[in-house]
């Protein structure tokens, strides 16, 4: 049986993807940057790993433009909150940079020894901005006091802040 090669996956196999899409993006840095439904969407290439990365940032960390402080207290209930929602998604997880407070979401595709899909992308775009868009104002809410812990994991309990089937 003869073994099929392919060969590294690159940012121009993510543009190709795009493009036969005609979504819309932009390159910046090295970075494919776009957007769908009002959800920036950061996409990059780990080439040496061959693995697709996406972020979204959600809180900017101290020293960032956009950055607001939190209360500790906040903060370590935002944290729980996360890893409560972390352990429902099947795809992507929330992270936070404990040196200066920056929350993202993030998905990686390891794609060695395969290819990059259509599919691959698409779900991982419909995924990332669907969790996003449901749990970002919950985290922002913890940050901001205006609703505790105990509330967010109620609702999340409750299966209002549960990921959509397809996650």
């Amino acid at each position: 049986m003869e073994m099929i090669e392919f060969p590294p996956l690159s940012m121009q196999d993510l543009q190709a993807i795009f493009d036969r899409h005609t979504w819309r993006y932009e390159i910046d840095r090295g970075h494919m940057l776009t957007g769908f439904n009002g959800v920036p969407m950061i996409f990059s290439i780990e080439e040496e790993r061959e693995v697709l990365l996406l972020q979204i940032p959600l809180v900017p960390g101290k020293g960032m433009q956009g950055y607001h402080a939190v209360a500790p207290e906040a903060e370590a209930d935002a944290c729980v909150y996360l890893m409560a929602v972390n352990y429902r998604l099947i795809l992507g997880a929330y992270t936070r940079d404990h040196h200066d407070g920056e929350i993202r979401y993030e998905i990686s595709i390891p794609v060695v020894g395969s290819f990059l899909s259509d599919e691959q992308v698409e779900h991982a775009i419909l995924v990332a901005g669907s969790t996003v868009t449901l749990h970002a104002p919950v985290i922002n809410a913890i940050l901001t006091r205006q609703m505790s812990l105990a509330q967010a994991l109620a609702v999340l309990d409750r299966g209002a802040g549960a990921p959509p089937a397809v996650a």
